[in-house]
């Protein structure tokens, strides 16, 4: 029995619509790891300000901005903040889309330590400060 003629155009327009459908959920996935990180740059910029002008922060402020700016901390809408390094590229091209990202999340390229490193610096600037 012979193979239906229409069948190899439905399965193009499936490829096809399933190919936009993910470029277009990687676009926003990319969008929105911006914005957050943009987030995170405005709230340690006018934590530094104000630093800078010699002005006391309480230590309240300091966890509160510090569970602001970690990466899976307290979000809004408490989605996990680590995502893939190259979700935060500007465009994302079908390269990506079809082929996949490289590499594991951002807490995955920092290694296993840099989590405590990280926490060494911030409690260092927090002491200096205080």
């Amino acid at each position: 029995m012979p193979a239906p003629t229409h069948l190899p155009h439905a399965l193009y327009a499936l490829a096809l619509t399933s190919l936009a459908l993910h470029l277009h959920t990687t676009r926003k996935a990319a969008q929105e790891q911006r914005s957050a990180a943009a987030a995170r740059i405005s709230v340690l910029a006018g934590l530094a300000a104000r630093l800078r002008a010699g002005e006391r922060v309480p230590a309240d402020e300091l966890a509160r901005a510090r569970r602001l700016v970690r990466p899976g901390g307290d979000v809004a809408d408490g989605r996990d903040g680590a995502r893939s390094a190259e979700a935060t590229e500007r465009d994302v091209g079908w390269r990506a889309v079809v082929l996949g990202r490289k590499g594991g999340d951002a807490a995955a390229s920092r290694g296993v330590g840099g989590e405590e490193r990280v926490q060494g610096e911030w409690d260092a600037a927090v002491q200096k400060v205080a």
